[in-house]
């Protein structure tokens, strides 16, 4: 319960300070998001429906259609049978563990590309909007780090006095 309620304080104190300073900064200040339509919701689903639906029906179809509980739930429940398998379950194992390293290596190669194409987008984002859009954008990524800073500063300072450290000799370790 004191977890939970650390959670929501500290949420709520960071949700607080990133509102103040994109208030103060005037973020999206003169930014048009074009004419909002009414939207009509839906009536949620009981309890017992949400629960049913966490069970993929078809575990294929589910990857598919990209419903991320069904696909967790159902790779959850094929690593517990395979660790349970014991030596028989072994190069299963191994195959995915494989697999994993080959994919983490595949997107290790496309991080080092990433910046070239940011660096692309902004650069035909910039050439059709105008320079103004690098201000704004600017101003975004300064409110960022300025609410960060804030957080570090104020919020996770307060919670280390609070457990008997000091703040400063904690950041220089």
């Amino acid at each position: 319960l004191k977890t939970f309620i650390l959670y929501i304080l500290t949420t709520a104190i960071a949700i607080s300070l990133a509102m103040m300073i994109a208030i103060n900064l005037k973020i999206g200040d003169g930014l048009s998001f074009g004419e909002i339509q009414s939207l009509e919701l839906a009536q949620a689903p009981s309890i017992k429906e949400t629960l049913i639906g966490w069970v993929p029906e078809n575990a294929f179809a589910a990857m598919v259609n990209n419903n991320m509980l069904q696909i967790i739930l159902f790779s959850t429940l094929i690593g517990v049978a395979m660790i349970k398998t014991g030596k028989k379950g072994k190069p299963a194992i191994d195959f995915i563990q494989s697999l994993n390293e080959i994919l983490m290596t595949w997107v290790m190669l496309i991080m080092q590309v990433v910046p070239l194409g940011v660096f692309c987008l902004m650069s035909r984002l910039a050439m059709t909007t105008g320079l103004a859009v690098l201000k704004s954008l600017g101003l975004y990524a300064f409110g960022v780090v300025l609410a960060l800073s804030a957080q570090i500063a104020i919020v996770y300072s307060f919670l280390l006095f609070s457990v008997g450290q000091n703040p400063i000799d904690f950041m220089r370790k």
